[in-house]
């Protein structure tokens, strides 16, 4: 059998924050196993190795982030086919027996039998890096801006696999896209103090983050994490309603407003904090209330994050119990009251 690289075809970026999170539960599995009294002695040799190479993964990679780096890991696919050596042993893909060389060729569009002319035409050679990490012990290929593929367009990097002995070797190529992650809009919760009152504000991007794509401080011009318009004015929260699910709270006011990105311009958009205030002082139900955000390139969050608003009338201001069973306390049936005032004024 001959050494041959092959092709890797239409790989692309992947949340940073999934691929890290991916890493971390195999550790965890493995930290179970060797934990577990159950596990026979036999293997916890095995599971130590394993566990080894994920810590070693988890930590390699946070110290080689790049702004939509790709990580190619050639174990993980049927390359190269296994040199076969003069004792007819047959040595697959590893650091020791291989060496490893790369070579970032551009963006444009090859086709099945390019040649030169075809390489000489691909552009932003200067931008796009595709790197062996020998400590990682993947190929890191990333650009150094935020550009992202077009669409008919590919990153092309060429990596060629050298036996140890230099008798032998083998080149493919690896093609490629760069894509924008959608940012996260995560969970919380506020808590509202029972007859108070109060009007709240909410720093809704505490909770939502753009990870997924990496750190901007790793490109040559760094950029906001999430959207800022024309005029230079972050408005990157969105909300679905401005009430709460069961319309126990509402949005009052926020610090900015103005309209969404790009294909949502006809939506409303809100930047800094958001003010939000029960309807009914005597609340005593918690309620919940949904939000989207949207990064810098202004794709918007395809998961709603939720944050759950308690009252205290529900934890530590619970005074409607009585001395028995069933029994109401007078801030409740006021509370019951008011409620049902409002639902009589809304209607």
């Amino acid at each position: 059998m001959k050494l041959t690289s092959g092709d890797l075809n239409d790989v692309s970026n992947i949340s940073l924050t999934t691929l890290i999170d991916t890493y971390q539960q195999n550790f965890d599995l493995f930290d179970a196993y060797i934990k577990d009294p159950k596990t026979p002695s036999n293997f916890i040799t095995y599971y130590k190795v394993r566990l080894a190479e994920f810590k070693n993964l988890i930590d390699t990679t946070k110290a080689n982030f790049k702004y939509r780096a790709i990580y190619l890991d050639l174990k993980n696919y049927d390359l190269p086919l296994p040199a076969e050596d003069a004792n007819h042993v047959l040595k697959f893909f590893n650091t020791t027996d291989y060496r490893i060389k790369t070579e970032a060729l551009g963006i444009g569009s090859l086709d099945d039998k390019f040649d030169q002319s075809q390489i000489d035409a691909l552009t932003d050679e200067d931008k796009v890096f595709c790197e062996w990490n020998s400590a990682l012990q993947q190929i890191v290929f990333y650009r150094n801006d935020d550009v992202v593929t077009q669409a008919g367009s590919y990153a092309y990097c060429k990596y060629t696999i050298t036996t140890a002995d230099s008798k032998s070797s083998s080149s493919g190529l690896i093609k490629a896209r760069f894509n924008n992650i959608e940012p996260i809009s995560g969970d919380g919760t506020i808590t509202f103090k029972y007859l108070a009152n109060e009007i709240i504000p909410l720093n809704l991007l505490k909770y939502a983050n753009d990870d997924g794509d990496g750190p901007v401080s790793t490109i040559s011009k760094p950029k906001a994490q999430f959207w800022v318009d024309e005029k230079g004015v972050e408005l990157p929260i969105y909300l679905p309603s401005k009430t709460s699910k069961d319309g126990i709270f509402k949005v009052v006011k926020a610090d900015r407003e103005g309209p969404c990105p790009k294909d949502d311009k006809d939506k409303s958009c809100y930047g800094g904090n958001i003010y939000i205030q029960a309807n009914n002082v005597f609340n005593v139900f918690n309620d919940s209330l949904s939000y989207n955000v949207y990064d810098a390139d202004g794709k918007i969050s395809p998961k709603a994050g939720t944050i759950n608003l308690v009252s205290t009338a529900t934890t530590t201001d619970d005074t409607r119990g009585g001395g028995g069973g069933g029994s109401l306390g007078i801030l409740s049936i006021a509370s019951l009251l008011g409620l049902v005032a409002y639902r009589r004024y809304r209607k």
